[in-house]
């Protein structure tokens, strides 16, 4: 009679810093019926632990199911590049049938090396509580038993939901919450200066970057941008919103003269939020479910910018 494996964790969870949050939010619909592991809240697992080895273990072994949050980057930052190989090796020996990945860009694109009947998951359409379906059936399958969760399971879930939205509102209406956005909008400054200067780099390009107080404004392509920070208040983050937008020439900018007046374009806006994670992210207004840190958005903003700029190239 074949034994059968036993593991530590129902399913684990792979992802690079720009997906923490949604991560953290299918772990918790998950976390009550299902042992998981997520790496922002096992740190009391990890401690004192050689990370390299506990992570190769955990994936390579220790999770009946792994979940993967996958975009190109996937694999190259310094965990992921861990988590990649321990898969892999399983892979190698059992299949992928233990694992389900989670495409994050469009169009999606899944790795040259997964076999091309392997089954993603399109979060975009189905949602987190689809992908919570998908994997309690998946783990199911793979032999788990998920656990049914209880009228206290349910309780519990909802007083943490109840808990961060609590943290939410006080760090909204906070001193430090205003001066969290204003280190924020910093980092997102020298991202955006690091850009110019790698794009000169490797280009023929004259762009340049000119920053007054909470205004930036990048030239040297087709069209301008202007990333501008408005906050009201010095102790709340109410109505505040952080707006990119894109000009038909310079944009409106202090000390710059314009004789033919710029048009605007188009633009995107952006709210500086607390996440799941406890993670300080910027959420895009007309896309809810988009979180980036300050150095993803700076980039976000560029392509933005330079997909714009090619367009008007080509009309």
């Amino acid at each position: 009679m074949a034994i059968e494996t036993e593991f530590k964790y129902d399913v684990a969870f792979s992802f690079c810093e720009e997906d923490e949050a949604d991560a953290t939010r299918l772990n918790d619909l998950l976390q009550d019926r299902l042992s998981t592991f997520l790496y922002s809240k096992k740190q009391e697992a990890l401690a004192g632990t050689d990370g390299e080895e506990t992570f190769s273990r955990v994936f390579a072994e220790e999770a009946r199911v792994v979940v993967i949050f996958h975009r190109a980057k996937w694999g190259t930052t310094p965990w992921t590049r861990i988590e990649e190989t321990a898969i892999r090796n399983r892979a190698f020996q059992k299949g992928y049938d233990f694992t389900l990945f989670i495409p994050r860009e469009e169009p999606p694109k899944m790795p040259a090396w997964l076999p091309n009947t392997q089954l993603w998951y399109g979060w975009v359409r189905w949602g987190v509580n689809g992908a919570a379906s998908v994997i309690e059936a998946l783990v199911a399958k793979s032999g788990g038993k998920p656990r049914h969760e209880s009228v206290l399971d349910r309780a519990a879930r909802f007083h943490r939901e109840q808990d961060y939205q609590q943290k939410r509102k006080l760090f909204s209406t906070s001193i430090a919450g205003v001066n969290a956005a204003k280190e924020a909008f910093e980092k997102l400054a020298s991202g955006a200066q690091r850009l110019v200067s790698e794009i000169i780099g490797v280009t023929n390009l004259d762009v340049t970057l000119r920053r007054w107080d909470s205004r930036i404004a990048v030239l040297g392509f087709s069209v301008g941008m202007l990333i501008y920070w408005h906050c009201r208040y010095s102790n709340s983050l109410q109505d505040s919103k952080l707006e990119a937008s894109l000009w038909n020439g310079h944009p409106p900018f202090p000390g710059i003269v314009n004789y033919d007046r710029p048009t605007s374009l188009s633009s995107r806006t952006f709210q500086f939020d607390l996440s799941p994670s406890n993670q300080h992210v910027w959420i895009e207004n007309e896309k809810k479910d988009r979180e980036y840190s300050s150095e993803l958005l700076a980039e976000v903003l560029f392509k933005y910018m330079m997909d714009r700029s090619l367009l008007a190239e080509l009309s």
